[in-house]
């Protein structure tokens, strides 16, 4: 019997180092912290914070992108906790995926625009390292 394929991913994922400030709402009181977003799509996002964001929670991410500041509301797939190992020492750090929900086309678009605007640049890059 053949094995299911998972189907493949509808957008292209970049890694990335994007300051981000994130807000949720917890029990009922606004909650907010700053973020590292090490990878971004056109569905959804990875974050680093020393803040744990529950899983299911509502949540918006603010970053800049070379064309001006953008906010993407999401829901927490993932919260896991990571030891990161530095030259002083061992610290945690809280890594949360988070899945674009209710994005009008203009934010959707200014996002996958960066990911393939990003994308190229290191692809010439790559390409311009090797020219003699």
């Amino acid at each position: 019997m053949p094995e299911e394929k998972k189907p493949a991913r509808n957008f292209v994922r970049l890694e990335t180092q994007l300051q981000a400030q994130y807000e949720y709402d917890r029990f009922n009181k606004a909650e907010s912290g700053t973020a590292s977003i090490v990878d971004i799509s056109g569905g959804g996002l990875k974050m680093i914070s020393a803040q744990r964001v529950k899983e299911g929670v509502n949540i918006a991410v603010s970053t800049d992108f070379a064309d001006g500041p953008v906010t993407i509301k999401g829901t927490v797939l993932k919260s896991q906790l990571e030891w990161l190992i530095t030259d002083v020492g061992k610290k945690t750090h809280w890594t949360t995926t988070i899945r674009f929900e209710g994005l009008d086309s203009s934010t959707r678009s200014r996002v996958i625009n960066f990911v393939h605007r990003c994308s190229a640049d290191i692809r010439e890059a790559k390409i311009n390292k090797k020219r003699p």
